[in-house]
């Protein structure tokens, strides 16, 4: 077994270093690197299916070429002492990001409350009327 924790010291202040001297603009970072200038650099963005992971002017770009979003929908409710209770969100919000690209769409954050009559009395199970989550979805 290693001991990483003088690694962790070292590397926080190392970044403590560099963010006192920092300032960030539209084209990146720029930190103040002593008499050698300033060191420029830029941070890199993973590619997203999310929409709520997404800025406004991410959205503004994408809403260009598509307008097709994907409303993930699942119950949170008992599964057993095996499962989460999330499970029923868990899986179509993971089926929508890897069909999400195939479709040119976004995942819009899940939708995590639904029809749980048959669970009524486990704890824990967040359940809503018919009529409220028909309006949900409608609206």
């Amino acid at each position: 077994m290693f001991d990483l924790s003088c690694i962790q010291v070292r590397m926080s202040t190392l970044v403590d270093r560099i963010l006192q001297n920092c300032h960030a603009d539209e084209s990146g970072i720029s930190a103040g690197a002593g008499s050698r200038g300033w060191l420029r650099f830029s941070v890199m963005k993973a590619p997203t299916v999310f929409l709520g992971e997404l800025t406004n002017s991410e959205l503004e770009s994408w809403l260009e070429k598509s307008s097709t979003v994907i409303i993930p929908v699942g119950a949170v409710e008992q599964h057993g002492p095996h499962s989460a209770m999330l499970t029923d969100v868990i899986i179509p919000t993971e089926i929508a990001r890897r069909v999400a690209p195939r479709l040119e769409a976004l995942v819009a954050p899940p939708v995590s409350y639904a029809l749980s009559y048959p669970h009524t009395g486990f704890r824990g199970v967040a359940q809503i009327r018919i009529p409220t989550f028909m309006a949900l979805i409608e609206d």
